[in-house]
């Protein structure tokens, strides 16, 4: 193919790259009652044969692979790894998930040995090429000085084909539900987190996707925490640690949601009473020069909105992810649906009123969970904040 000449099928007839057979038949259908020369009002007659000729390869499974691993060299950055893969859904076999999981495994068990070197070469190629090895160990070592990590757990949650992370495209991605039990250095206090990470094929290998918007922010941060935690009081440390309140906001901890979460949980299964969850997720805007501190002004105007506006009734809380969450008591998806749109406006008016220019404003997604009777509520708020790290067919891991 001539790459000056190259056509966007998928373009041509107005579908996503990733679109299941019948959505390109349908498409095709609307296409061609709007412009077969039969209908009258064609301006350009050759639009019909540039639709006949898309629908020609994208209809046809042998000729839509072999074009799509054309399309992949000229639409994406990864042209000289990405091969096409098939689909198998989960659980059934699917050995390249298995390696992903061990990969996955891999580099937690590093990360666990202090073997720093071990866990930066299981990075994607564009991790290592925004952080440097030095940078990566001398982080994972002020978080060591921190946070001994004392078991993890990795578990598969889903995966996703031809999917964008960031801003960039891999052929396939997996993402796994990570428990991992730290020891705090200081109280010596063991607590457990999930956290969600990704392993990406680029058509070579399978290989983890980092998530820090800035390596050097995050060593910062870490640093500053080390020199500060030789001077906190120890019965101040006791005092939040079993605290059910955030601390940075006044909402609910992750403990302390959970708690009342279940206790809901466990009056809905008994009365049939519905409620929702929902996890906002605050997508910075990228500036230079910025500080960790100036990551938390957003987040406490978020929670000052939500502690004026949100019913008595319902409950918020800070992640331990830095995620919001909400449980919208006696209220179905829809209901929850029109709850965070008024919370993203209001945010929005809030950060216009205090001056700031729309590139400066911090954006919000979400993800809207209901419960049933059969799930557990870690896996509810998993799930939310799963959903609410997509935004436009893509996965955003960094908050930037």
């Amino acid at each position: 193919m001539n790459p000056f000449n190259f056509i966007d099928y998928y373009r041509v007839l107005e579908v996503h790259y990733d679109a299941r057979p019948e959505v390109i038949q349908a498409a095709y259908r609307r296409l061609s009652r709007l412009y077969h020369p039969d209908s009258g009002n064609v301006s350009d007659p050759s639009r019909m044969n540039r639709i006949n000729e898309a629908y020609g390869i994208l209809n046809d499974t042998a000729k839509r692979s072999a074009y799509h691993s054309e399309w992949l060299r000229h639409f994406t950055s990864r042209s000289q790894f990405v091969k096409p893969m098939t689909y198998v859904p989960a659980g059934q076999g699917d050995s390249s998930l298995n390696t992903a999981k061990l990969v996955m495994e891999a580099f937690f068990q590093a990360q666990k040995l202090g073997k720093h070197d071990e866990a930066y070469l299981l990075l994607t190629e564009e991790d290592r090429e925004r952080t440097a090895p030095e940078d990566f160990s001398t982080w994972r070592s002020l978080v060591s000085q921190c946070y001994e990590m004392q078991d993890f757990k990795v578990r598969f949650f889903s995966s996703y084909q031809k999917c964008r992370i960031d801003d960039i495209v891999y052929p396939y991605v997996a993402e796994f539900a990570v428990t991992v039990t730290d020891m705090d250095t200081l109280t010596m206090q063991v607590s457990s987190e999930t956290l969600r990470k990704y392993a990406a094929f680029d058509g070579v290998s399978w290989k983890i996707c980092l998530g820090l918007p800035s390596i050097t922010r995050a060593i910062l941060k870490f640093r500053l925490l080390t020199e500060k935690r030789s001077n906190f009081d120890p019965m101040m440390l006791y005092r939040s640690a079993v605290s059910f309140k955030d601390p940075l906001t006044g909402l609910l901890s992750e403990a302390g949601f959970t708690e009342q979460a279940q206790r809901e949980a466990q009056r809905s299964r008994r009365y049939h009473n519905p409620f929702c969850i929902a996890v906002f997720r605050l997508h910075l805007p990228k500036t230079e020069n910025a500080s960790p501190s100036d990551d938390l002004k957003p987040v406490c105007t978020f929670a000052a909105l939500l502690s004026q506006h949100l019913r008595s009734t319902d409950l918020s809380a800070r992640l331990n992810n830095g995620r919001i969450a909400c449980l919208f008591i006696e209220t179905r998806e829809n209901g929850a649906q029109k709850a965070v749109k008024k919370f993203q406006r209001l945010f929005e008016e809030k950060q216009k009123a205090q001056g700031y220019s729309p590139e400066q404003c911090c954006q919000l997604s979400y993800g809207i969970v209901p419960f049933h009777e059969h799930e557990n509520i870690e896996d509810i708020i998993y799930s939310a904040c799963s959903q609410a790290s997509i935004v436009d067919d893509t996965i955003h891991t960094t908050d930037g």
